[in-house]
């Protein structure tokens, strides 16, 4: 048996991704069809892999995690983030993606000044073109709620991970 997450969100983009996969170690962006899983783009991401995992580019975000992070990062990289804690987060988890080359699970507990603001369950999903390395990740990001407490100018971002729990999924696929 797969690998289960409680998050039904986050399982049924899991579920979609192995359909896709079928056989193969992964599935490539061209078996990825917006049009088969509308109720999860606005909590989806993809993400361009550059230069073997060097640094990462933002091909398109949904509309949740736009209004959650107050701006659109599309074209930007992860290199370009400002805030060095929140770029070494991201860069950690796309970095295990290309490495492993399996579905990476997330759950994090973000806040600031000791306080608890907000928790995040993240899936991100290898992709591959030519069906050997990863050049591109398919993610998911839900949060417990907006975060509301945050003060003027605070962002997903700007807070830090209190507590985390991050682990490979084991998919059972070929090519692992």
């Amino acid at each position: 048996m797969g690998a289960v997450l409680e998050r039904p969100e986050l399982q049924a983009l899991l579920d979609y991704w192995l359909q896709k996969r079928g056989g193969r170690a992964m599935p490539a962006r061209g078996d990825i069809d917006p049009a088969e899983i509308p109720r999860l783009l606005p909590d989806l991401g993809l993400v361009d892999v550059l230069h073997g995992g060097a640094d990462f580019r933002f091909r398109l975000l949904g509309t949740r995690i736009t209004e959650l992070f107050h701006a659109d990062f599309t074209g930007m990289t992860v290199g370009d983030i400002e805030v060095d804690h929140y770029r070494s987060f991201l860069e950690s988890r796309y970095r295990r993606v290309v490495a492993e080359r399996c579905p990476i699970y997330s759950e994090t507990v973000f806040g600031a000044g000791g306080r608890e603001h907000l928790r995040a369950w993240r899936l991100c999903v290898p992709l591959s073109n030519s069906g050997d390395g990863v050049d591109m990740i398919l993610f998911m990001l839900r949060v417990s709620s907006a975060p509301k407490r945050l003060s003027r100018g605070q962002t997903l971002a700007t807070l830090r991970p209190i507590t985390e729990e991050i682990r490979a999924l084991d998919t059972a696929g070929p090519g692992r």
